[in-house]
């Protein structure tokens, strides 16, 4: 709700549209409610409009609804003068463009609703707001405003505790379980995804069912729902996420099918391949799905459904789909329609895993699923003659179990996606004759076939675009009829460990856009053509210390994107021909020995990121003013960089990142103004003089000894971060004496340091061995604040901070109170650590928001306050306080972390004396209570 009210913004001027969005029953309409009841006081005028999206299915549905609108702002004889939509519009502007308004539009499912109800923010006077609520993502790409468009929210599932107090409220009429039924009610919570339509309707439905009954028959009722809730969503919220697929066209059905069935939590890249060579479309069909809030795509490689949604899918599949039972993924169902023999067309994808036995199938069983065009299986044997057989077949995952192969003519001919991962097969395994005759496979996957000490012949697999043999951690040689495979892209020899060299044929493969590389401490060849790849997009070469070069020609490799060199200490330099990939865009050479670059890296017209971050560079080339696009430099800890050549970064018209931080850098140029940065960290004890700071920065990190030499950042008036930190009783690395650490240190000590007037919209504040404390009082939109070994003795918290969501104090070793934090109503998260003198921590019971308390070696804290009123608390941390003897107020807390057995932390410590709970040890599930002394560690661990 909180993130809703700062996007409305209702305080401020113009016109706002926000959209929320999600899958249905997640709460959605219940959410637009509460916001329309606590904000319609400010409005002239209010509307919500409910169910827009079955009001607008009759033929003058639109019409009706537009009426509807406008009923409460101008009399029923305007409205019935209204003939038609564009009439409507019309009268809506009228009505709207002098007043005030609130308006929800509910449940929209198409642009057309939006635009004919309230289409732009200039139908509307200032300071009106339009929530809109759907589940149709794309919605809210439409266009509202010329500068913005709608500001979109996502609702999740709740998080757990709050689904099961909803339940308790709709299953038991109270907040709390009844303790026979905790069990039950943790797994129904569970079972459902803490979807809160799920919630509330099973928790309604047991509460109906079971308030007049018998303990015994009771329990039968929730025994038999539990059992109900297996065979998927009850009926109200199955019709609920029935709306959505029922507008899926027939393709995105079938891959909506497909994943809830098989793949949700899987890779996209198989299922995708096997979708396009039958013509579905997946791009586009998984991109409805996701607008549709019917699955997302997480980290851009991951399928993810919500367990309900799953649910429903496998219920449509097994109960009402025109084909019942075209998908079959219950071992028993599948092995039945096997043994049976008898033929079902309808049948397009089967699983059966055997994992720690195995069974045999022989080919005439198959003919009883002539259609299928997905198969897996784990520990079959097959048997017989599979010659015609399965022509629909796609996508064949076969792990085996048993080195024998029995099968004839085992090739399928339409087979594109064949993976025989984790396979305990060997290099004279009998299938692989017959697997080259596969001559459409597009995708060979041996992952984790650890006994293999060398690839299968590839001269047969022209067609192939994808191998992967990642963690054959035996394989030695890779057959040299690689070369053969003239559409390979992609070579995945990740964990590949024994491997020490790629064959010189891999230099042939003139389409290969993607090697991923083994990381291992084996010296690695690489083939002297490897200038010839000139598709490849990507070589990432991490970790690799034994590897002493690149080869030469690398430079040929015209369309390499990007090259990375993380951590291959034993690369010392960079071959001169890397000037000539003209379309590199990113370079990484962190943690690497590479000791100086080539001057001919100023070629690299299209570079926009170079890192060097820990590296033994003690001066950027200077050439460096050639890279014209380049955005980001980062050179942190790299310990030797020093300030030569430093002016030719004033060249550099587009960088918007640079990272100087913790290197010998004693001042920067003057040239560093022009820039228009964004980010500028900069760090060195050698610090003796920083230039004007370009005004466009938002984030500023500066490391330094003496910062009266650092210029007022107060002028920076688009500020949001800044981090000063001052070396203090520190050994530094730069030098090779203790004394000429010292001796610096002494002198800039005696100097004074200046008092800053902080930029006024900061965001983030951290603050390491600054003295005196800069004043805080004109920060009124400070969120994070952190204050590190800061010789005060109180801090300056002031009603300003009123945003304040996350507060860090260490090791401010004089600190004895904290005067004011009960001002922080919003805070959310609160660290103490070091603080010896803290005796207590006044206030902490008034931080009605917290949800994170972190409490570490503050040996003097006798006490906490009582935390009863810290509803929302989530996880407390103690540790090394050995003077903490007691928590008051842990039983008013309703919202604690839950174990791996539904328990709260809660009740654990309910069972034990306030008093003499330090003597017990407790398991640690999601909360960690610690206390260390000095020869005892006792505590909830």
């Amino acid at each position: 709700m909180e993130t809703i009210m700062k996007l409305l913004d209702v305080g401020s001027d113009g016109v706002r549209f926000v959209g929320i969005h999600g899958m249905g029953g997640v709460g959605k309409t219940t959410l637009a409610k509460v916001m329309f009841n606590k904000l319609s006081f400010h409005f002239e005028g209010c509307c919500f409009l409910e169910d827009v999206r079955a009001s607008s299915q009759s033929h003058d549905g639109i019409l009706q609804l537009q009426k509807k609108l406008l009923s409460g702002f101008v009399n029923s004889g305007i409205t019935d003068q209204i003939k038609d939509v564009g009439g409507g519009i019309m009268r809506i502007k009228g009505a709207f463009s002098n007043k005030k308004v609130l308006i929800v539009l509910d449940d929209l499912d198409n642009k057309e609703q939006l635009q004919n109800l309230a289409g732009k923010s200039d139908w509307f006077c200032s300071g009106s707001r339009i929530i809109i609520t759907t589940r149709e993502e794309s919605i809210l790409k439409t266009q509202v405003d010329q500068s913005k468009g709608i500001l979109a929210h996502e609702v999740h599932p709740m998080r757990f505790d709050l689904a099961f107090r909803l339940f308790c409220k709709h299953a038991f009429r109270s907040d709390s379980v009844i303790r026979d039924y905790e069990d039950f009610s943790i797994g129904i919570v569970r079972k459902v995804g803490m979807l809160p339509l799920a919630v509330v309707v099973i928790g309604s439905h047991l509460f109906d069912l079971g308030h007049d009954l018998e303990h015994s028959d009771k329990i039968e009722v929730w025994e038999e729902t539990v059992e109900q809730l297996k065979e998927g969503p009850f009926d109200e919220v199955r019709n609920t996420l029935k709306i959505s697929y029922e507008r899926l066209g027939n393709k995105e059905k079938e891959v909506f099918l497909d994943i809830a069935c098989f793949f949700t939590n899987d890779d996209i890249t198989y299922p995708v391949i096997m979708w396009k060579n039958c013509g579905y479309s997946p791009y586009t069909a998984t991109r409805v799905l996701s607008h549709k809030s019917l699955i997302k795509i997480r980290d851009g490689t991951r399928f993810w459904m919500h367990d309900q949604v799953r649910d429903f899918g496998r219920y449509i599949v097994l109960e009402e789909y025109p084909r019942k039972f075209c998908r079959v993924w219950i071992r028993e169902k599948a092995l039945n329609l096997l043994k049976r023999k008898e033929r079902n067309e309808n049948v397009v994808a089967l699983s059966l895993n055997f994992d720690g036995c195995s069974c045999n199938i022989a080919s005439e069983e198959l003919t009883a699923v002539p259609n299928l065009r997905f198969l897996r299986v784990k520990g079959i044997d097959f048997f017989g003659n599979f010659e015609n057989l399965l022509l629909e077949l796609r996508w064949f995952s076969w792990e085996i179990t048993h080195k024998d192969f029995y099968a004839e003519s085992f090739h399928f001919a339409n087979l594109v996606v064949l993976d025989l991962s984790r396979s305990n097969i060997e290099d004279d395994w009998g299938g692989w004759s017959q697997i080259q005759m596969t001559k459409k496979l597009k995708v060979l996957d041996l992952t984790d076939c650890t006994k293999l000490t060398r690839t299968p012949d590839f001269s047969n697999f022209t067609s192939l675009e994808t191998l992967v043999l990642a963690r054959c951690s035996n394989l030695i040689t890779i057959h040299p009829s690689i070369s053969k495979l003239q559409v390979l892209e992609t070579l995945n020899v990740k964990g590949c460990s024994r491997l020490r060299e790629l064959p010189e044929e891999v230099g042939f493969l003139q389409s290969l856009k993607q090697i991923i590389m083994p990381e291992n401490f084996q010296p690695l060849k690489f083939p002297e053509r490897f200038g010839n790849l000139t598709s490849l997009v990507s070589f990432k070469l991490n970790y690799h210390p034994n590897i002493r070069q690149l080869p030469n020609s690398i430079g040929g490799a015209a369309n390499l994107t990007r090259l990375t060199l993380r951590g291959c200490v034993g690369i010392k330099e960079l071959p001169s021909s890397i000037g000539e990939l003209k379309m590199l865009i990113e370079l990484e050479v962190t943690s690497s020995g590479v000791v100086e670059l080539p001057d001919s890296i100023g070629n690299l017209k299209k570079l926009r990121v170079l890192s060097l971050c820990r590296t033994k560079i003690k001066e950027i080339p200077h050439t460096i003013g050639g890279l014209e696009m380049l955005e980001g430099l980062y050179a942190n800890r790299s310990w030797d960089l020093t300030d030569k050549n430093l002016e030719e970064i004033g060249k550099l018209l587009h960088l918007k990142t640079l990272n100087l931080a913790f290197t010998s850098v004693s001042r920067l140029p003057p040239e560093i103004s022009r820039l228009r940065l964004q980010k500028l960290e900069v760090g060195s004890i050698e610090l003796q003089q920083v230039p004007a700071l370009p005004s466009s920065l938002k984030y500023l990190a500066v490391q330094a000894m003496d910062f009266s030499l650092v210029p007022d950042p107060s002028s920076i008036t688009d500020l949001e971060h800044l981090d000063l930190h001052r070396f203090s009783n520190l050994r530094s690395r730069y030098h090779s004496t203790r004394q000429d650490y010292d001796s610096k240190l002494q002198a800039a000590m005696m100097r004074e340091q200046p008092s800053y007037q902080l930029p006024p919209h900061l965001l983030v504040l951290k603050l390491k061995s600054i003295n005196p404390l800069p004043h805080f009082s004109n920060l009124l939109k400070l969120t994070v604040l952190h204050v590190i070994e800061c010789t005060i003795a109180h801090i300056p918290i002031t009603p300003g901070l009123t945003h304040l969501r996350e507060l860090n104090i260490t090791r401010c070793e004089f600190l004895e109170e904290i005067p004011g934090l009960s001002l922080l109503r919003r805070l959310e998260r609160l660290e103490l650590e070091g603080l010896n003198r803290l005796v207590q921590i006044q206030g902490l019971s008034e931080l009605e928001s917290l949800q994170h308390l972190h409490l570490s070696g503050c040996d003097s804290l006798g006490k906490l306050p009582n935390l009863s009123k810290l509803g929302k608390l989530q996880h407390l941390e103690l540790e090394a306080c050995p003077n903490l003897r007691a928590i008051e107020g842990i039983e008013g807390l309703e919202s604690w972390v839950w174990d791996s057995v539904g328990h709260t932390i809660q009740e654990r410590l309910l069972d034990i004396s306030r008093t003499t709970w330090l003597s017990h040890k407790l398991p640690m599930y999601d909360m960690f209570l610690s206390f260390k002394g000095p020869d005892s560690h006792y505590g909830v661990q």
